[in-house]
Formats: C-alpha cells, sequence, structure tokens
C-alpha cells in the first residue's frame, strides 16, 4: 500500500486532515527551476574518465525535449564551467550525463 492509500483509507484522518497531509508532503517534493543547484554527473579525465558529481546551476528547464525533467546547466568544475543540454533527471543510478538533486548532510 503507498502513501496515498494509507491516507485515503485512515480511519482516524478526516478527508480535511488528509488534505492538509498531502499538502504539507507536496511543499517537501523538489521541481527542478532555472537557478536552483544541483549535481552534474559528468567524468573525470584525471581518474581515467570515472564518474564524478560536479556543482551545476540549473539555466533551462525542459530543455530539449519538453520534459520537465530534462534540464539544460551551466556545470561549475575547477579549470572552469561547462554548459550541458538535454540532461535527464536521475537519482538512483546517477549514470553520467544525468542530474540529482545534492544529497541532504
Amino acid at each position: 500500500m503507498n502513501f496515498g492509500e494509507t491516507l485515503r483509507t485512515h480511519p482516524i484522518l478526516s478527508e480535511e486532515e488528509v488534505q492538509a497531509v498531502r499538502s504539507e508532503v507536496e511543499k517537501l517534493v523538489q521541481h527542478p527551476a532555472v537557478g536552483r543547484i544541483v549535481h552534474f554527473v559528468g567524468e573525470d579525465p584525471e581518474r581515467e574518465y570515472a564518474p564524478v558529481c560536479r556543482a551545476a546551476i540549473i539555466t533551462e528547464v525542459g530543455a530539449p525535449l519538453g520534459d520537465e525533467e530534462c534540464v539544460a546547466l551551466a556545470v561549475l568544475n575547477r579549470t572552469g564551467m561547462s554548459f550541458e543540454l538535454g540532461c535527464a533527471h536521475d537519482e538512483d543510478s546517477k549514470v553520467r550525463d544525468t542530474w540529482h538533486w545534492p544529497e541532504r548532510v
């Protein structure tokens, strides 16, 4: 049973309480927007092109595929900056040329 089903079928919560909880949960969900800081998984030429996370700033959302999770990024590294287009969102496997939200520390 998922979280939504649990809320809907919970015997103690009223419909208004369920809506209030849903509203609070929605506030916790992150959405890509121009100016947000994310991590870009690129490659490190100094480590035989192993995957490496770099800080990045979202410069466009939906580019170029129109998908809300696909973004254009300005990627920062120690020698300068690069620009990446059409970066897909990937929180789980974090493969090359994808972005994810920074880990909470």
